[in-house]
């Protein structure tokens, strides 16, 4: 904690970028405010006999073991890339690629000094050049060397050595030896280097080998931002409001000169999990919308190759996520054609960029990710549809793993919309159809996204529910059904339970849409069967005793409709009894309308209301189908805690009085029932003058019995 208050302290007394003169001005001033502004810092370490003498020239250190020329031959970082990938990881980052990259482009701006090239010493670090250096053993006075040297380097930072400091400085940054230095010398350097690339970008500064100076400082940037320790600083300058022009600054870079150091450092500041990446990507919307994501768009417009694609699409995804300004920003761009070139990329387009199957398989993976992203806005939603990325899509969820999860994902999120009535999708609800069958009976999301699918699709929409019903669709979901019955087991976590809760919810809804469709005689004979099947009734009991209200809305939906168009269903289903309980539906019914009333709050007083009715209506459609079942019913209303008048007087909605009453109208012949209901006989009376016809015949055929029993009484 104390080592954290220190640095907060330092880079909090320099939290504003120093208004450093430019070079090619120094010379308007004096000799005496020259040296006063090349010694703008004060040396953050304490003054020693080891300290090289300030009046030493630059060469003598430039000379040191660790300013071997910038050379061609990349050296990967000793610490673990901070990109953090959710799957497919290594398709992002390949630190060797990525840094030969970057030295090629800047290997031609570092002198050949004759004196470097003659003098450039054996590496003290115990691994080769090729390998990541072993920070573990350097040398205390090579540590002590780099702190000096860094020290210098602030002091002197405007001097005629600039060049040359800012080459040794990069090198330091790309061996990660600046995580031996404090950082409060860190966030100065950075300060400075920040504020030369500001002056860079304007148009009247004029310096020699500025393109090559910029290139060495994005460089740099970029190390900083490799190394866990030193990412700390690159992150508190991007994340304070007096210095967020920061990121502006390297996108300018990422924009107009490709610079692809750049673009990754913007990467990382984005995906950084914590609070500094949250205030990067406010301060990229807000001090100048849309002007990091056109960075981003341009270097994808430009046609990149792969990895640069695949870290300017995952870096679009991260600024679009928790932004819907963002997220319209991407897709009007490319004059509102972004969307379709992504689709169209998932045939072709930017998949040209990859070698082989498994290259095409990680752009197909970003591409959907980043649509998947962008498909919260109902434009883009429509856009996506009507250009048909349905079916592109849905051509190639086969592809990995990956990519299936990102594209059933994508297309039931997209097919929620009124432009579906005008697509094809035959062969896509085929293909999703055959996904929810063959996927593994754990992989709860791919069920879920591609039953959620058949849901939206087949919605109001007879042709793609005919299709449904030709590809065995009954047979299909009973299947399921059944499968996650037992919603206990299901229940290892809350999450893996709503996900199974919301799988059955969808079957449940593709059931209900599809058992009103009109059919051939001999199709209808073949769904009553496999409707009629103990094990569905069972499952269904299963689900209406132990699902959410959501769940047993649903369930009492679909039992409504069964008991109303499957032929039969009504005398078999109170045959079909749960084992532990040894319940059939009436008994279950009543134990729903106990649950139901005592968990009934005002603010769920309509999914109340909802599970009410369906359980009066189903009692009712029992009663009519199956003679028998009217002693039960009787049965259970004599002896439930909760009392049919008292439901009464408390819900007032016509659609759940009108069920009551026909309920007690059916077993108002039985005594005992009569002479409990005789003490409300005034309620009964204001309902049969009640002005909803419905009620009132029901009302008043119920008073009607209750006269005829009290008399015989």
């Amino acid at each position: 904690m104390d080592a954290q208050r220190a640095y907060d302290q330092q880079i909090a007394s320099t939290s504003q970028f120093p208004h450093c003169p430019k070079p090619e001005m120094m010379q308007q001033y004096p000799p005496a405010c020259r040296q006063n502004m090349q010694h703008m810092y004060p040396p953050s370490y304490l003054r020693s006999p080891s300290r090289v003498p300030q009046t030493e020239h630059t060469s003598q250190w430039l000379s040191g073991p660790y300013n071997a020329v910038y050379a061609n031959s990349p050296v990967p970082s000793a610490a673990p890339s901070v990109m953090s990938h959710v799957s497919m990881q290594d398709d992002l980052v390949s630190v060797m690629s990525v840094q030969t990259t970057l030295n090629a482009s800047t290997a031609a701006a570092c002198p050949q000094d004759s004196q470097l090239t003659e003098l450039r010493p054996q590496s003290q670090f115990s691994s080769s050049a090729s390998t990541p250096p072993c920070t573990e053993n350097v040398d205390p006075a090579t540590i002590q060397e780099v702190r000096r040297n860094i020290a210098y380097s602030i002091n002197n930072f405007y001097s005629n050595e600039q060049f040359k400091i800012i080459q040794c400085v990069c090198h330091y940054a790309q061996r990660n030896m600046l995580q031996f230095v404090d950082m409060g010398s860190v966030h100065k350097l950075l300060l400075l280097i920040t504020q030369l690339l500001k002056n860079t970008i304007d148009p009247n500064f004029r310096r020699q080998n500025s393109l090559q100076t910029s290139n060495l400082l994005l460089n740099t940037i970029f190390y900083l931002s490799r190394n866990q320790t030193t990412l700390r600083v690159v992150m508190h300058v991007a994340s304070d409001k007096n210095t967020s022009e920061f990121i502006y600054i390297i996108a300018h870079f990422a924009k107009v000169n490709l610079n692809w150091a750049a673009a990754l450092t913007l990467h990382t500041l984005f995906d950084y999990n914590g609070p500094e990446g949250a205030k990067c990507i406010t301060y990229a919307k807000q001090i100048q919308p849309g002007a990091v994501l056109d960075a981003l768009l341009h270097i994808l417009k430009e046609k990149p190759d792969r990895k640069r694609t695949l870290f300017v699409l995952h870096s679009l995804q991260l600024l679009a996520r928790k932004d819907n300004n963002a997220k319209q920003h991407i897709v009007q761009s490319y004059g509102g054609r972004f969307i379709e070139l992504l689709i169209g990329s998932t045939q072709g387009g930017l998949l040209t960029l990859a070698d082989n199957a498994r290259d095409q398989g990680r752009l197909l993976y970003r591409i959907l990710a980043l649509l998947n992203v962008v498909m919260a806005s109902q434009t883009a939603a429509e856009l996506f549809v009507r250009w048909g990325g349905l079916q592109k899509v849905c051509e190639r969820l086969f592809q990995s793993t990956d990519v299936l999860r990102e594209g059933i994902h994508l297309v039931a999120l997209a097919s929620d919309v009124k432009a579906v009535d005008d697509q094809d999708l035959r062969v896509s609800i085929r293909q999703v159809l055959d996904i929810l069958c063959r996927s593994n009976d754990r992989d709860l999301f791919v069920r879920r996204y591609s039953s959620g699918f058949l849901v939206n699709v087949i919605a109001n929409r007879p042709v793609n529910k005919r299709l449904l019903i030709e590809c065995n669709a009954f047979d299909i979901f009973t299947r399921l059904c059944y499968q996650y019955s037992n919603l206990e087991q299901w229940s290892q976590t809350k999450e893996m339970r709503n996900m199974v809760e919301e799988l059955v919810d969808n079957i449940l809804l593709c059931l209900n849409s599809l058992i009103v469709e009109p059919l051939k005689p001999d199709v209808t004979k073949a769904r009553d069967a496999c409707l009629s099947q103990k094990s569905f009734q069972i499952c269904l009991l299963k689900h209406l005793s132990n699902g959410s209200p959501t769940i047993r809305t649903r369930v009492l939906r679909l039992t409504t409709l069964l008991l109303s168009c499957c032929a039969g269903w009504g005398t078999t289903i109170t045959h079909a009894t749960l084992e532990e309980k040894g319940e059939n539906i009436i008994g279950v019914v009543f134990n729903v309308i106990s649950i139901t009333r005592a968990d009934a709050t005002d603010d769920n007083r309509r999914e109340t209301v909802n599970i009410l009715t369906g359980c009066f209506r189903v009692l009712n459609l029992v009663m009519f189908c199956d003679e028998n079942a009217k002693k039960t019913v009787t049965l259970f209303a004599r002896n439930s805690p909760v009392s049919l008048m008292e439901l009464l007087r408390t819900f007032t909605e016509d659609n759940l009085v009108v069920q009551i009453l026909e309920t007690c109208d059916r077993v108002a012949d039985d005594e005992n029932l009569a002479q409990l209901w005789a003490g409300d006989r005034s309620l009964i009376d204001a309902n049969a003058n009640s002005s909803h016809p419905e009620i009132a015949r029901a009302a008043q055929s119920l008073v009607s019995k209750l006269s005829v029993v009290n008399s015989d009484c």
